[in-house]
């Protein structure tokens, strides 16, 4: 479904998203961007929504002059850094760009429309706002850890797909180093083999892993560079 006319907005900040300078990633996304349904629009049986694009590996390899192979990992990249989610079935893919209304809205108008409606509940909900301060806060350090994950990820496994930070890394290999390596590339070797589907943590899944075929095979060191429980509790990503 072509959709043309208009712009898309970038923001600035760009340059500091983790796949900005993987050329194909890069490419792949910004067509994804620029493809997307900017309304809310009909389409056969359904309603495709704002950031939503139909579309494939092929017709993606084909727009874009790349292999299929290359489109593929392009989009499992973006899929780990939830930049993007991707909906089967079996006669199309639905792509949907994760944060497109945050990013194409208009922020004046976002910013106008928040304070007036902030203003206009102060006299009833004034109490309100203040004991939700604790949650907004959490909320905020929870997204800062998940953006600071994403930026540390790193490839791993035969394909180059497993994606783990560096501590993460060193904490499976501390507690698992007999059979850390094995569990990454075949963990590598499935998402090659399954492209549709979407696991947000590669660290927890490899957790997963190891802890049904393995068990605990040896305490973590107390003098460990990383806590594996905090680990743990990173289950998210959230991409650009």
């Amino acid at each position: 479904m072509k959709n043309s006319g208009g712009f898309v907005k970038i923001y600035r900040n760009l340059p500091k998203w983790r796949w900005y300078s993987d050329d194909i990633t890069f490419r792949v996304f910004m067509h994804l961007l620029l493809t997307a349904q900017y309304k809310d629009t009909p389409w056969q049986e359904r309603v495709l929504r704002e950031g939503q694009a139909v579309t494939g590996s092929q017709k993606l390899a084909d727009d874009l002059g790349l292999s299929r192979q290359q489109v593929r990992t392009a989009l499992r990249k973006l899929q780990a850094t939830n930049s993007i989610t991707i909906e089967t079935t079996n006669k199309y893919s639905v792509i949907t760009v994760t944060n497109w209304q945050k990013y194409q809205k208009d922020e004046c108008s976002a910013a106008d429309t928040s304070t007036k409606a902030l203003t206009d509940e102060q006299p009833t909900d004034n109490h309100r706002a203040t004991n939700d301060q604790p949650l907004f806060k959490k909320e905020k350090k929870d997204k800062k850890e998940k953006n600071e994950r994403a930026r540390a990820l790193a490839p791993n496994g035969t394909f180059g797909n497993v994606l783990l930070t560096e501590k993460e890394l060193e904490a499976l290999r501390r507690r698992y180093p007999v059979h850390c390596d094995e569990k990454i590339n075949r963990l590598s070797r499935w998402l090659e083999n399954k492209p549709g589907r979407n696991y947000r943590n590669h660290y927890a899944l490899l957790l997963d892993w190891l802890e049904e075929d393995v068990g605990t095979e040896e305490p973590v060191s107390s003098s460990s560079a990383y806590d594996i429980d905090e680990l743990d509790k990173i289950n998210t990503l959230e991409g650009y």
